[in-house]
């Protein structure tokens, strides 16, 4: 028998849990650092603010746009004032995440510390789309398999059809029924399975084929403008954006917030 205080044991328990299972995810958003930032103009439009960098040989205007699960999107484009033809790749996006920290000087005062968490390029397209290609192979090969595998059971079943006709009870019928309606209904949800894995597979693959910035030959007073997309590092609390154009370095600065619903 259980005791009181054991069943007040397991319910603590069952109630943690629950309360930790069901906790909503924080929501992070990107806000320009007007403090820190190079002398940028700024415009906002349709709730976006996008900043505005210019040197002599390139400019930049980049924009947050939002996070999506483990990245954060941002839309940028990119100018080209030289003579010269300039290729542009999302490896020319760097970025730099930091943290920072509130701790005791070598004085033993108060302050903040700052500290880089991670850096590293902006995602790769090209990369990113042969990852998606390679899951729909995975997936239409495991697809190909199963079918075959179908159509072998199919055959013994037959062949299992011919050699019981009339051998068998009727509970052994109605078990046999049952288990070919389980595999006709298992069929089904595999195939709606896979459909919906091919079709997700295809919409990301058109995303960043389409509205992502891919690797590009800028003619003079030509620009490009596209979605770039870098990692999201959750205790970061400061991101800078650096954009290579030529031999010139456009940077900018945002503060990262966190909400907890």
């Amino acid at each position: 028998m259980f005791d009181l205080k054991q069943i007040l044991l397991c319910i603590s328990a069952g109630m943690i849990v629950i309360l930790s299972s069901c906790a909503p995810d924080p929501v992070f958003r990107l806000q320009s650092d007007d403090e820190n930032a190079d002398d940028h103009n700024s415009v906002m439009q349709n709730g976006m603010e996008y900043l505005i960098s210019d040197l002599d040989q390139s400019g930049a205007v980049l924009a947050y746009y939002r996070h999506i699960g483990d990245r954060i999107v941002m839309d940028l484009e990119v100018f080209n004032y030289s003579d010269e033809v300039v290729r542009f790749a999302p490896s020319d996006v760097h970025y730099v995440a930091r943290s920072r920290d509130f701790k005791q000087n070598a004085n033993g005062e108060l302050e903040w510390f700052q500290h880089v968490i991670e850096e590293g390029s902006a995602i790769d397209p090209e990369k990113t789309m042969l990852d998606i290609d390679m899951a729909a192979s995975r997936e239409e090969a495991q697809e190909r398999t199963a079918l075959l595998l179908d159509g072998i059971s199919a055959t013994l079943d037959l062949a299992s059809d011919i050699s019981d006709a009339g051998n068998l009870t009727r509970n052994e019928l109605r078990k046999r029924e049952n288990r070919r309606i389980r595999d006709a209904i298992y069929r089904t949800e595999r195939r709606d399975y896979y459909y919906q894995n091919i079709a997700s597979l295809n919409n990301q693959r058109t995303y960043w084929e389409t509205r992502s910035l891919r690797t590009t030959d800028l003619l003079p007073d030509e620009s490009v403008a596209g979605e770039i997309s870098i990692p999201l590092i959750e205790n970061a609390t400061e991101y800078e954006v650096i954009i290579h154009i030529g031999g010139e370095k456009h940077r900018f600065r945002y503060l990262q917030r966190e909400y907890k619903p």
